[in-house]
């Protein structure tokens, strides 16, 4: 039988990410998601052959307050036990299960769609959904770990800066003509 506990630890001596308390790794992972999110979906937008605004327009805006303020809770939930695992593993870890909670969440909202007007339309968003917010949520975890040091924070928020930047001129533009 093979064992798969982790035998080093998962920080460097030092490392200040596991000196921080909930909420300081709560913010910190939910605006790693936002400029994960904003990327992704100038990213999707930049593929969209039809010429469709919809990332960049309602869509993209309801995604980009519910997944950051998802993962911010999860974090606040989960941040000190996944403290435990290697950087990559938590981002994984992470990635699965903020995808789950938007699965829940979706699956919740068309319970409540069926239920009041009788259609199950908002289902079809499962399949959209869950798989750009895994991937958000699993390289946004360990950005915000990596944030934490010194050549971390000279990196990722430039990186945020630019996110919003970008996603709010594509915006603009997208939508002045």
């Amino acid at each position: 039988m093979v064992d798969l506990h982790q035998t080093l630890p998962a920080f460097p001596e030092g490392h200040p990410w596991p000196e921080l308390g909930r909420w300081g790794m709560a913010w910190r992972a939910a605006f790693a998601v936002l400029a994960a999110t904003m990327l992704g979906l100038l990213a999707m937008s930049a593929a969209d052959q039809h010429g469709s605004t919809g990332f960049l327009g309602g869509t993209g805006w309801v995604t980009l307050g519910i997944v950051p303020a998802l993962a911010g809770a999860l974090t606040l939930w989960l941040g000190p036990w996944l403290r435990r695992y290697y950087p990559f593993s938590q981002g994984l870890i992470f990635g699965a299960i903020a995808a789950a909670g938007v699965a829940l969440l979706i699956v919740a909202l068309t319970a409540v769609d069926a239920v009041v007007t009788g259609s199950g339309s908002a289902l079809v968003l499962l399949l959209f959904l869950s798989p750009p917010v895994f991937l958000a949520c699993a390289v946004a975890y360990p950005m915000a770990i990596w944030s934490t040091t010194t050549a971390g924070a000279k990196v990722c928020w430039p990186i945020l800066g630019l996110a919003i930047a970008g996603y709010t001129t594509a915006t603009v533009l997208t939508h002045s003509g």
